[in-house]
């Protein structure tokens, strides 16, 4: 505990350093020993705090081995300033002076390069990595490197990370490198989960050409591909300022290469996903696919919105769908209760999937159907998939036979029973309503065009 005195002292010793007044700390000769509590030092609090002169003039009186003072959670200096400001002058000031910040890991295993991304500091991840021995980074010296770019990716800065990645394409499946449940829980790292909120920017996407990525076997072809992926990032920001020159006014400078990175994230992902799917293809016991973290995925990804790992997952390994019953089951209930489309498509065009979808009874005697018709009212029109539910209606014929809910109510009577305006002539009404409002936005349409 600290007495009364420690404690105004203390208190005085932080608000000069917090206003960054060197004038007040250069007189004191213990600077060196002084810690507040966390294990801070002084040199931490400046560089929290952002105070580039105080870090300088600390750098200029103290000795080498002050810099590698770690707190309690094992943050050198310049780990802290990649967790906490991004200030690239003040990693440059520590850096130069002691190389071997560059490596020391904290508590968690991360060294200031993955912490950086890790917390989305993008500017201060790219000079750390310039600086950063290469050799380091290899995934036959250290974890670090596979950290690097998966942290790169999941937080879509793989414009940083990819110079590696091209060097050494293994980085994508190696050690801790992206799992099967990461990507189920980042929707947005796949390309049909993408907002774009400017239609022209949609349109780029499409139209953009990415170089084909290198296996993760393949060290020897990486080389050349990586040639042609700085000639092609060189025509990108070419035409990229060309476009920001003649359309002014609907381009934004660095628009073409941003979207040009956002789609070799994708395409990144694509490759591991596919690496992962062909591992989880041989497993063929329960044990195997759970501890890969196969099951839990597809309930991760469905819950998410991921439907391209759920579709993946279930062609790499179709026993997934039919051989344990109570998975298929909730599988099926969970893509029905989540509204997802391309779940129940891909489900229902399989023999397995369809035999699986018309068979399905929850614990309460419910059918498929009977689940879609308990969907809320609020994006019933929207996403729910209509042309599936046809198709099992015609399969099942549940117009003409008698499916119970609970023993007494048919879906169809069930549904309209908990959306009365989904009734025969609500329908159409809601329908002409719908149709009419589609003519006159385009008729408004083209009125403002012509």
């Amino acid at each position: 505990m600290l007495d009364n005195n420690e404690r105004t002292e203390f208190v005085r010793l932080l608000k000069d350093i917090h206003l960054g007044d060197w004038n007040a700390l250069k007189h004191l000769d213990y600077i060196t020993e002084i810690k507040f509590p966390g294990g801070f030092t002084v040199l931490h609090i400046a560089t929290i705090a952002g105070h580039l002169n105080i870090v300088e003039e600390l750098v200029k009186t103290v000795g080498v081995h002050y810099l590698e003072n770690q707190d309690d959670s094992g943050d050198t200096a310049l780990s802290l300033a990649a967790r906490y400001n991004g200030k690239v002058k003040i990693a440059e000031c520590l850096a130069q002076n002691n190389h071997k910040l560059l490596t020391i890991q904290n508590k968690e295993g991360y060294i200031p390069l993955v912490v950086a991304c890790i917390n989305r500091q993008k500017d201060m991840a790219s000079y750390l990595y310039s600086v950063t021995e290469f050799e380091f980074l290899l995934p036959e010296n250290s974890n670090q490197g596979t950290l690097f770019v998966k942290y790169c990716v999941l937080n879509f800065m793989f414009d940083v990370g990819q110079d590696l990645f091209f060097h050494c394409p293994r980085l994508a499946t190696s050690g801790e490198s992206i799992t099967i449940s990461e990507l189920s829980v980042h929707p947005y790292l796949f390309s049909s989960k993408l907002p774009f909120r400017v239609v022209m920017d949609e349109f780029l996407y499409k139209c953009l050409d990415v170089v084909e990525l290198p296996s993760p076997s393949d060290d020897a072809g990486s080389i050349s591909r990586l040639e042609i992926f700085k000639r092609q990032v060189a025509r990108v920001r070419v035409t990229d300022r060309i476009l920001g020159l003649f359309f002014f006014l609907f381009h934004k400078p660095g628009t073409l290469m941003r979207i040009y990175h956002l789609k070799l994230t994708h395409a990144y992902v694509t490759l591991v996903l596919r690496h992962r799917c062909k591992e989880i293809s041989t497993y063929r016991n329960a044990t195997q696919l759970v501890e890969s973290g196969a099951i839990s995925a597809i309930f991760q990804a469905i819950r998410s919105g991921t439907e391209e790992i759920v579709i993946q997952i279930l062609k790499a390994n179709p026993d997934l769908t039919w051989c344990n019953e109570k998975l298929s089951r909730e599988i099926l209930i969970c893509a029905i209760k989540c509204r997802r489309r391309g779940i129940l498509r891909f489900l229902y065009r399989r023999d397995v999937g369809k035999k699986a979808l018309l068979c399905l009874r929850d614990e309460d005697g419910n059918n498929a159907l009977h689940l879609v018709a308990k969907l809320p009212d609020r994006n019933l029109s929207n996403d729910v998939n209509f042309t599936a539910a046809r198709s099992m209606t015609l399969e099942e014929k549940w117009r003409f036979r008698v499916t119970f809910h609970a023993g007494i109510e048919k879906p169809k009577i069930y549904m309209v029973k908990l959306h009365p305006k989904f009734s025969a002539g609500n329908t159409i009404n809601w329908q002409k309503k719908w149709r009419s409002g589609q003519r006159k936005l385009q008729s408004l349409i083209v009125s403002h065009l012509f």
